[in-house]
């Protein structure tokens, strides 16, 4: 009962607070205005989004957080001590250490880590410890039972096999290959792979803790696994290339390979009550953690990392003698004939940090993330074990999402999406910063769709800044260039409230000259209704005032560089730059440029170096 009186004791005070920044409240975007300029409508009330009334949303919004996991951890059931020592991953090389050059010596922790964990009692955790001098475990695949918690202590790394063969989920070895769409089975992404850490269909209160580090070894040389056909030619992946390699040449080879690369944590088989507090989690060969039809997941003071200084130069410049960046063949479509020795986020592919899908009550707070693509992921594609079913379709909804103190930094943003088909109600998301250092991959505040995947969206931006992005904000139903369906994107009600885009010293890779906001509808019949922007101020010393783009698949009747289908409401807090209106069916109802920068969003010190929080990173 407090929750729910909490609940709508938040809901109450955000509505006010968007209301009062809005001249005429949340159904005004609704309505055409009589000009269609951005000068009509009005927004005289100038309570909306000021520093006092964000600062106290604010408050408001952490008393509906769950409580610091810390508080409660759970009886230790066993305790491993660790057998190997952490410098043995990097000698003579971080991508080829000797230690576990012979497949052999590929898991020798497996078994008692396994053993352990099965045989603890729900509500208790298997801890990893060190032992003197010795620092490390060395593990394959591993399931985590329901109700037991995994636990890797202070100074401990658990540090994944590099023999693909260890993760193999079937007879036909797909794992640590890449194939083309259509092989007999098709797999895909890490449908060939275990994950590293698999925890079973309907487990609830289980968990992953501690202050140490789980680190997938993304970048390291394989040292089993397939023999490829690329362009007619075999070719063995063990000894010739990382699992980020084999990523990359779905991604650069004309022939469309679809890479099979292990998970670092899978919740994809539904639960309840998981629970993730202090571990880092490093270089994943794919998805660190993913997550379908959960009720109940919270991820405190997490790290998300990936690269490291591993397999990277400082500010991943990559540029140190005998470092190679994908040293041969894969953007011609032939595979490197050597692995790469050095990476930089944008060389590996799909290493999204959390994405939960089709998921309730979910909650990810105070914690840092660095990765190769969506920094966290919000979908609603999944259609098993439901928590909430879409009544209109047989996916699973997203609903009570809360992201919260956070900090992102390389990666592709705070996404929503590609496939929000069960429809995503309820995020909030509140005192996030995003540096995304310039990368040409980089976005924000990003909303992505489809029509063969789109659904119902809606979210609310509470206090973002945001650095070093060319695409601060970012809505696109087109993400991905398919023909029409049922599956319309319906982005409705988003609100962006204290948002303040930055440029600052530091940027590993050129910006174009202005900011590139994308902020389209689909079509007339599903336009992005009520978009609330209230106290949104881009920095426009270095930049300039923003630019305005499209979706790299235009959708029918679209105007270029303009917001398309859209109804957009200014708060009193107003912008700091104009919004076109030239697009096709756009409605601007209140006064723009008007937003101050002593109203702005303080961002002085919203941007911390991944290093203040863990040595190994490069940034």
């Amino acid at each position: 009962m407090l929750r729910v009186v909490q609940s709508f004791a938040l809901m109450f005070f955000i509505a006010v607070l968007v209301a009062c920044g809005s001249g005429g409240g949340g159904t005004t975007a609704n309505t055409p205005s009589n000009s269609g300029s951005a000068s009509s409508g009005s927004a005289s009330n100038s309570s909306g989004a000021t520093p006092a009334t964000i600062a106290a949303a604010i408050t408001a919004l952490d008393t509906t957080l769950p409580a610091d996991p810390s508080l409660t951890l759970p009886a230790v059931c066993a305790t491993l001590q660790a057998t190997l020592m952490q410098s043995a991953f990097s000698s003579p090389t971080s991508t080829d250490p000797s230690i576990d050059a012979n497949p052999i010596n590929s898991n020798p922790d497996t078994a008692a880590i396994q053993n352990a964990l099965n045989a603890c009692t729900a509500g208790q955790a298997v801890k990893l410890v060190t032992n003197g001098a010795l620092n490390a475990f060395l593990t394959g695949p591993l399931t985590l039972p329901s109700g037991v918690t995994l636990w890797v202590d202070s100074g401990v790394t658990l540090y994944a096999s590099r023999n693909a063969a260890d993760y193999d989920s079937g007879s036909a070895g797909f794992c640590g290959g890449a194939y083309k769409s259509g092989v007999s089975p098709p797999p895909s992404g890490s449908g060939g792979c275990k994950a590293l850490i698999a925890v079973p269909a309907g487990a609830t209160n289980s968990g992953v803790i501690g202050l140490g580090a789980i680190d997938g070894r993304g970048g390291s040389v394989l040292t089993g696994g397939p023999v490829l056909t690329i362009n007619s030619t075999p070719f063995p992946t063990a000894g010739k290339m990382t699992w980020w390699d084999v990523a990359m040449l779905s991604k650069l080879t004309p022939t469309a390979l679809s890479q099979n690369c292990p998970v670092l944590l899978d919740l994809t088989k539904g639960g309840s009550n998981f629970t993730m507090w202090g571990i880092a989690l490093l270089n994943s060969p794919h998805f660190h953690v993913k997550m379908d039809s959960y009720n109940g997941f919270t991820a405190w003071g997490v790290q998300v990392l990936s690269p490291t200084l591993a397999y990277a130069d400082n500010n991943y410049a990559c540029t140190a003698t005998g470092h190679t960046i994908r040293p041969t063949g894969p953007a011609s479509g032939s595979p490197a004939t050597s692995p790469s020795t050095c990476f930089t986020p944008d060389d590996i592919k799909n290493t999204d940090g959390i994405d939960p899908g089709g998921s309730n009550n979910v909650t990810i707070a105070y914690s840092y993330i660095s990765d190769g693509d969506d920094n966290v992921a919000i979908t609603a594609s999944n259609s098993n074990s439901c928590v909430t079913l879409n009544p209109n379709n047989s996916f699973c909804s997203s609903t009570n999402t809360k992201i919260a103190h956070n900090h992102f930094y390389y990666g592709h943003g705070m996404s929503v999406g590609s496939g929000t088909e069960g429809g995503v109600s309820g995020l909030q998301v509140w005192d996030l910063s995003i540096d995304g250092k310039g990368s040409s991959n980089g976005a924000g505040l990003r909303i992505k769709s489809s029509a063969t995947e789109g659904g119902s969206v809606s979210a609310t931006y509470t206090k973002v800044c945001i650095q070093n992005e060319k695409q601060p904000i970012v809505i696109d139903p087109n993400y991905s260039s398919t023909g029409g369906s049922s599956l319309f994107p319906d982005y409705h009600d988003i609100s962006f409230v204290g948002i303040h885009a930055v440029t600052l010293a530091g940027a590993k890779y050129p910006n174009s000259t202005n900011w590139n906001n994308v902020i389209d509808g689909y079509n007339a019949s599903f336009m992005v209704k009520n978009l609330i922007l209230d106290n949104v101020y881009f920095d426009t010393s270095v930049k300039g005032d923003p630019a305005w783009g499209n979706s790299a698949h235009p959708g029918v009747g679209y105007v270029s560089a303009a917001p398309n289908y859209a109804n957009i409401v200014i708060g009193s807090g107003s912008t700091n730059f104009a919004i076109p209106t030239n697009g096709a069916s756009v409605t601007v109802t209140g006064t723009t440029g008007t937003a101050t920068a002593g109203n702005a969003v303080d961002c002085t010190s919203a941007f911390p170096a991944f290093s203040s929080v863990n040595p190994l990173a490069p940034i």
